[in-house]
C-alpha cells in the first residue's frame, strides 16, 4: 500500500520595468542633448554607456535606445529618436563701402529674428561708421535655431577738392579756374570739367563738386573779384598850336 502526497508551490510573475526616457529629441546641428532614462536601477545604452544619462550630438536624425534593469533583475527596453533641424543661412544685404558722412542701410535675411552686434533686434539697421567697421548678425530661424553672419564696411575719406587760379582780374578780362582733387568735377556754371574760364563784370562766387573713383564727393568756392578799369584823362583835351610849337600834354 502506497501514500500519495501532494505539495503547492506560488510562482511569483515581476512585471517589467516601465522604461521612460527624457531630454530634447529636437536639436540644431552641432548642439546636444542629454537623455536620461528612468523606472529601472540600472541602464546600459546602445551608445555603450552604462549611466541613466547619456550626451550625445548626432549630426542626422539617429535613434537611442536604453535597456533597463530593475531590482528583480526584469528587463525592458525604450528608444528615443533625436531629430536634428539644420542651422538657418543667414545673410546680410546692403553697401559695404561708403563716403565718409555717409550711411548705408544693412538688411539680414534668412531667420525669423535677429540681433546685431549693435545691440539692436531691428531688420534692417541703419548705420553710419566713420572708419570701417565690422557688423554681425545673429539670425535665428523658427526650429529656434541661430547662425551668424558678418559684413565690413569701408568708409572712404571725401576727396580734397581745391581751385587754382588768378582770383582778381580787371574789368574785361578773364580768368581761368581749375579744380585739383578728384576725378570728376561740376561747376555750379553747369560746366563739367576742371578748367572753367570766366569772365565776371562783378565780383562773383564759383564752387565746384569734385567727384573722385569711390564715388565721394567734395566741393569748393573760390569768389572772383573785379577791379575797375581806370579811368584816364589828358589835359588839354584839344589844344590847338601853331606849326612849330609845342604843348604839354599831362595825363
Amino acid at each position: 500500500y502506497c501514500n500519495q502526497f501532494t505539495n503547492t508551490v506560488s510562482t511569483t510573475v515581476n512585471a517589467l520595468p516601465t522604461i521612460g526616457i527624457t531630454g530634447n529629441s529636437t536639436i540644431c546641428t552641432g548642439a546636444n542633448t542629454t537623455l536620461t532614462a528612468n523606472g529601472a536601477t540600472s541602464y546600459s545604452w546602445n551608445t555603450g554607456a552604462n549611466t541613466s544619462t547619456v550626451t550625445v550630438s548626432p549630426t542626422t536624425p539617429t535613434s537611442y535606445t536604453v535597456t533597463g534593469t530593475d531590482a528583480n533583475g526584469c528587463v525592458n527596453t525604450q528608444s528615443v529618436t533625436v531629430n536634428v533641424n539644420l542651422l538657418p543661412t543667414i545673410s546680410i544685404t546692403g553697401n559695404n563701402s561708403i563716403c565718409n558722412g555717409s550711411s548705408t542701410l544693412l538688411t539680414a535675411n534668412g531667420g525669423v529674428t535677429y540681433t546685431w552686434n549693435t545691440s539692436s533686434t531691428n531688420n534692417p539697421i541703419n548705420v553710419s561708421p566713420t572708419s570701417n567697421t565690422s557688423y554681425t548678425v545673429t539670425g535665428i530661424d523658427a526650429n529656434g535655431c541661430s547662425n551668424t553672419a558678418n559684413i565690413n564696411v569701408t568708409v572712404n575719406n571725401l576727396p580734397n577738392v581745391t581751385i587754382s587760379g588768378t582770383t582778381t582780374i580787371c574789368s574785361g578780362q578773364s580768368t581761368t579756374l581749375t579744380a585739383n582733387g578728384a576725378t570728376g568735377y561740376m561747376w555750379n556754371t553747369g560746366f563739367p570739367s576742371a578748367a572753367l574760364s570766366v569772365n565776371p563784370t562783378t565780383a562773383t562766387s564759383y564752387t565746384v563738386t569734385g567727384t573722385d573713383a569711390n564715388g565721394c564727393s567734395n566741393s569748393a568756392s573760390v569768389s572772383v573779384h573785379v577791379n575797375p578799369l581806370p579811368v584816364v584823362t589828358a589835359a588839354p583835351a584839344a589844344p590847338v598850336l601853331c606849326m612849330g610849337q609845342s604843348v604839354s600834354l599831362t595825363a
